[in-house]
């Protein structure tokens, strides 16, 4: 009998066996992109995954009869988004186990008003075409570039500089996201600054992190996050198309300059963007792994009714008769 439903504590134990298998997440949440492959413990994140209240994360599973199958997890990233952090399926035909998933997923997201979901997953995962058939829309794609560590920075120059972002640039970055993305990628991801803000906590920089921004005329051209992943950075970069002759001379100042630190490099970039494609090729970085950023949105934009006066004598309308 197939069934899906929340984890409880008493599923512990069969999420510590798991068939004695070891399944991918196909989930590519911001915090493990550049992470290297591990083996964890799997007691310590079943506990994380059947606790929600404890991490802020709900959380499901798909059985055969007594046999697990699949479990998907999905963590609020702030107000009306939810992001699927774990999407594991154990499972010859993966696909069919996300499409049942998927279903107790948004039931739930619905109950708590949640009007986004989003989930990243490689571009050639089964799953990219499972949850598209699911109502899941492609916003965006990504590509994760590195860099060898032993390379001499380019010399690139550029008339602009870095400066450390502080909350006061806040409106100022949301400006540059409007200009550097698309408008079919905005309608999914953001409408508003509010949801724009929702979506800036799918990609933390930890504490370790620094971003700076670069300006032009008190405008805001180019966005650089800098996240710890041990022995490697991630370089989260943006910029406007405008910026591109100035881009490569940029990141070159900050890779001189000690912003990234040192060890490996990776960057992360969105390929709406190629100018910031090829300021990474001048640089020397070389693509390493391709994603897909799929949301799906729960809410329906409808345009607002404006009263109109009666004048007096004129037959009023009544609703729904012509």
């Amino acid at each position: 009998m197939h069934t899906t439903r929340s984890l409880r504590p008493i599923d512990l134990v069969a999420l510590v066996t798991l068939d004695g298998r070891v399944y991918p997440n196909e989930a590519r949440p911001f915090e493990r992109i550049g992470l290297p492959p591990a083996t964890p413990n799997p007691l310590e994140h079943a506990l994380e995954w059947a606790l929600p209240f404890a991490s802020n994360r709900r959380s499901w599973m798909a059985l055969d009869g007594q046999t697990l199958r699949g479990i998907a997890s999905a963590r609020r990233r702030g107000a009306g988004l939810w992001e699927v952090d774990l999407l594991i399926a154990a499972s010859e035909n993966p696909a069919t186990v996300a499409m049942r998933l998927d279903g107790p997923l948004l039931q739930a997201a619905l109950q708590s008003r949640v009007g986004r979901v989003m989930v990243r997953v490689d571009a050639e995962s089964p799953l990219a075409a499972a949850l598209t058939t699911c109502g899941y829309v492609r916003a965006a794609a990504e590509t994760l570039w590195v860099r060898a560590k032993d390379l001499p920075c380019a010399q690139a120059t550029s008339a602009l500089d870095w400066r450390l972002s502080t909350d006061a640039d806040r409106y100022s970055c949301y400006q540059l996201y409007l200009a550097a993305t698309p408008e079919e990628t905005r309608r999914l991801e953001a409408l508003s600054y509010d949801e724009w803000n929702s979506l800036e906590r799918t990609r933390p920089l930890g504490r370790r992190g620094r971003e700076w921004i670069a300006e032009r005329e008190g405008v805001a051209v180019a966005r650089l996050g800098v996240a710890d992943r041990g022995r490697a950075r991630l370089l989260d970069l943006a910029a406007r198309a405008e910026a591109a002759d100035d881009l490569p001379g940029l990141v070159a100042r900050a890779l001189s300059g000690g912003m990234a630190g040192s060890g490996e490099l990776l960057a992360l970039a969105q390929e709406y963007a190629p100018h910031v494609a090829r300021a990474l090729v001048c640089l020397g970085f070389e693509p390493l792994a391709h994603y897909v950023r799929l949301v799906r949105r729960l809410t329906v934009t409808v345009s607002a009714l404006r009263p109109a006066p009666v004048k007096r004598g004129q037959k009023r309308p009544i609703m729904g008769v012509r």
